[in-house]
């Protein structure tokens, strides 16, 4: 999989609308898999998932295997005289589907490319088995809990409880950036599902929940904003805080999910009684991708002066985002950016600066721009309740020891005497025993979070402090 930054967990610009009700799609509700020959090209693991929204609305994610384990939000769902017909524009893909027999056939479009396709119905996408993926019966209580936010959006997630628990602590789970479903499924693993159970079975009541426009949740994934994923945050945790069997709530976030953490601790104190930050960044946006960038680079081998040309170019890249207010104007300044290398540096750059923070379809979203212009130091200085800091010392993404360290005198300087900072050795962003930290390590380790920093987080929420 290609790398991933902080602020890029596998992102793509997506857009759910609502889409029309069809008995064709209720149906075939389910899991589909086929494969699409590409003329001249490789034949490609293909499928795609129709289900219920939280508002009973058909709703729909693409997967291919082969290229990405993230499910994409499927943009528009609709049928057509019985056809059923998908658009992710995304990746520039149509999909044009009618029953025959047991199967869907079809056909797949991009571009002016039009290939035929056949999905028959599945049990599952053949993912990766992980040993500590969560596996049924589970010894608690599990249920759908749907939380409507103050815009009409509808968050679907799961909540566990331990039975017959009635004061309960709780903990509301934020997840990285980009389309991340409620179990936080990322490079093959389930890392929201892991650490709900591991808590759960220690007393602990969980909440996760997919993000709005991804999943079972309405809404626009595309409209995300730092504004929106607070708005978001927040409802969760009062919609948890409001259940007559909980007693003290706390929110877990992990990467850009520990930053929202952060926010919503600063400003409602009173809603959040403790914090989990898992790899949070602490630097300034700008600072913290620009350092992403440069550690990046060296742990994949550059040459110094490589490392320097990239970092110069992303510099110039990202002050382009900030200053050129117009789509349009800024996408023809950033193409010219590459366009006006020398051949070496262009390929360069083409191999190991156009995707992430770096692309220009990201480039051309707010989020982006929003994300540069950060202050995360500020939110951490008006964070009083007592936390809970854990990075990993090969972490990529969110680079040890800075961001911890810049925590730490956020905290300290905003008088937070009830902060635990630790960084774990070994571990990546996703807290697993790595070698390189590299994302491209993260689906190749079968492990989906180290019992270290299970341990760690589990036994601050437990003690409550």
């Amino acid at each position: 999989m290609n790398a991933k930054r902080l602020f890029m967990l596998a992102c793509l610009p997506l857009f759910m609308s609502p889409a029309i009700r069809a008995g064709v799609l209720e149906e075939h509700y389910g899991k589909w898999m086929g494969t699409l020959a590409i003329p001249h090209g490789p034949v490609i693991k293909t499928g795609i998932e129709l289900f219920p929204r939280a508002d009973g609305s058909p709703g729909a994610s693409f997967a291919s295997p082969d290229q990405t384990p993230i499910a994409v939000p499927v943009e528009r769902v609709q049928t057509v005289n019985g056809e059923i017909r998908l658009s992710i524009s995304s990746v520039g893909i149509d999909l044009a589907l009618r029953p025959d027999g047991d199967d869907l056939v079809g056909q797949a479009q991009q571009g002016p490319m039009v290939v035929p396709l056949r999905l028959a119905h599945v049990a599952s996408f053949g993912e990766p088995v992980r040993p500590q993926t969560p596996q049924a019966p589970f010894p608690y209580d599990v249920q759908t809990l749907v939380v409507n936010t103050p815009d009409g959006t509808r968050l679907s997630g799961t909540l566990t409880h331990a039975r017959g628990a009635t004061r309960a602590t709780a903990v509301v789970l934020l997840q990285g950036s980009g389309p991340i479903d409620r179990d936080e499924y990322i490079g093959g693993h389930h890392l929201f599902a892991l650490l709900a159970d591991y808590l759960t079975r220690r007393g602990i009541t969980v909440y996760r929940f997919d993000k709005r426009g991804v999943g079972r949740s309405t809404g626009s994934y595309t409209s995300e904003t730092s504004a929106t994923l607070l708005a978001d945050a927040l409802a969760a945790t009062r919609a948890i805080r409001a259940r007559a069997d909980v007693s003290r709530v706390g929110v877990i976030g992990h990467s850009e999910g520990a930053a929202t953490a952060a926010e919503l601790a600063a400003r409602y104190p009173s809603d959040v009684d403790f914090l989990v930050s898992l790899a949070g960044p602490g630097l300034k946006g700008i600072d913290e991708i620009e350092l992403q960038d440069r550690i990046g680079y060296e742990r994949k081998g550059l040459s110094p002066s490589q490392v320097q040309m990239l970092t110069n170019y992303g510099r110039r890249f990202y002050a382009t985002v900030v200053s050129i207010d117009d789509v349009e104007a800024r996408t023809k300044t950033l193409v010219g950016l590459s366009s006006n290398l020398n051949e070496a540096d262009r390929q360069l750059v083409l191999q190991y600066a156009s995707t992430g923070t770096l692309s220009i379809g990201l480039a051309r979203t707010p989020h982006l721009r929003e994300v540069l212009t950060m202050d995360f130091p500020q939110y951490w200085r008006s964070v009083h309740c007592p936390v809970l800091v854990l990075n990993g010392s090969l972490d990529v993404q969110v680079p040890a020891p800075q961001n911890p360290d810049a925590i730490r005198a956020a905290l300290t300087a905003g008088g937070n005497r009830r902060a635990q900072v630790e960084t774990l050795t070994r571990l990546n962003h996703l807290f697993q025993t790595a070698t390189t930290g590299l994302a491209d390590e993260y689906t190749r380790i079968d492990e989906t979070m180290a019992p270290a920093a299970l341990e760690a987080v589990a036994r601050f929420v437990v003690a409550g402090r």
